[in-house]
């Protein structure tokens, strides 16, 4: 009974609960949230308005100018949003590119990528003197790359693996491209690698795969990163909740045959801000970092678009929403 009474209880409070994410600037290399002893102090750059929130934030250095490629997600509208392997129509999010100043401050935001499908999770690549971004498009079942042009606006390279992965995440380490993810179907606990001699070469899968499947540490959760000639990458804890916390793994052996690593530290949202309830996303920022945290809220028009999707009525869904 009594597990019974907690997938009630848990069903419930999915109905009646949204998620409100913002993104934060702290002062500090991704390094220093190793240090069990580092409180970092954010500055947070925005939650998105009454209906939707900005999460995923992942940076671009440009010379002496700064901007955050994020997720700008909204509970209006719809669009196919695969969840948990089976599509749900609530809300959508695309790629947002949001500048700033030298003190963190908003200049100007546009969209980066908009194809009216659910995106999410623009995972930023430098490659030369060339930015590149990878993002989640389950909708679109790819992993499609994407190229930062001179005037600052995004556009299709080419698509990496015919097929989609979740937070995607691409980066180089000793000579080789690599690509972490988790599957649509499996996304929180499935871990899949693939490797690459160039970014725009040709992708092959892990030996492997999939190379983990645990809940605490297999789902990326933001950029890896060096330090001194140790690897480390972040990953999301979703063992209580969606995005509970951040859990740092080191990563001891990876070649094209084999993958081990260690968990090392857990990273919690703040608990001096009004996001407290959850962080997913940890990424390097040149000497600052970026993070994103949640907090869980009641949103009444979000909670009547529910009811009408559940409970069809002659009303259409968005008629007064």
């Amino acid at each position: 009974m009594d597990g019974f009474w907690k997938r009630g209880h848990a069903r419930v409070r999915r109905f009646l609960v949204n998620e409100k994410w913002a993104i934060g600037i702290v002062r500090a290399p991704i390094w220093a949230f190793l240090d069990r002893s580092f409180s970092p102090t954010v500055q947070w750059v925005g939650n998105g308005g009454a209906l939707g929130f900005l999460a995923d934030g992942f940076g671009i250095i440009d010379g002496d100018r700064r901007f955050i490629l994020a997720e700008r997600f909204s509970y209006r509208g719809s669009s196919h949003l695969l969840s948990y392997g089976r599509e749900r129509r609530m809300g959508r999010g695309y790629i947002t590119s949001i500048a700033l100043d030298e003190f963190g401050e908003i200049v100007a935001e546009s969209p980066a990528i908009d194809t009216g499908l659910h995106m999410s999770y623009p995972c930023t690549i430098r490659d030369g003197d060339s930015w590149f971004l990878v993002a989640e498009e389950c909708s679109r079942n790819k992993v499609n790359l994407y190229q930062r042009a001179s005037n600052g606006h995004w556009q299709f390279a080419k698509e990496l693996l015919p097929y989609a992965l979740v937070d995607a995440t691409v980066f180089s380490y000793a000579g080789q491209w690599w690509m972490f993810g988790t599957t649509c179907d499996n996304p929180l606990n499935e871990l899949h690698i693939w490797y690459a001699d160039q970014l725009r070469g040709n992708w092959r899968p892990h030996s492997g795969n999939p190379v983990r499947s645990d809940l605490r540490n297999s789902r990326p959760g933001g950029t890896p990163f060096l330090m001194g000639d140790q690897l480390y990458r972040p990953t999301q804890n979703c063992t209580k909740t969606y995005g509970g916390s951040i859990v740092i793994n080191r990563i001891d052996k990876l070649t094209h045959d084999s993958f081990s690593e260690r968990a090392v530290r857990e990273v919690f949202a703040p608990p001096a801000s009004p996001y407290q309830d959850g962080i997913h996303t940890l990424s390097a920022f040149g000497d600052w970092t970026l993070i994103d945290a949640k907090k869980e809220v009641v949103l009444p028009r979000v909670l009547i678009r529910k009811f009408l999707r559940k409970f069809p009525t002659r009303w259409s869904e968005t008629s007064h929403l």
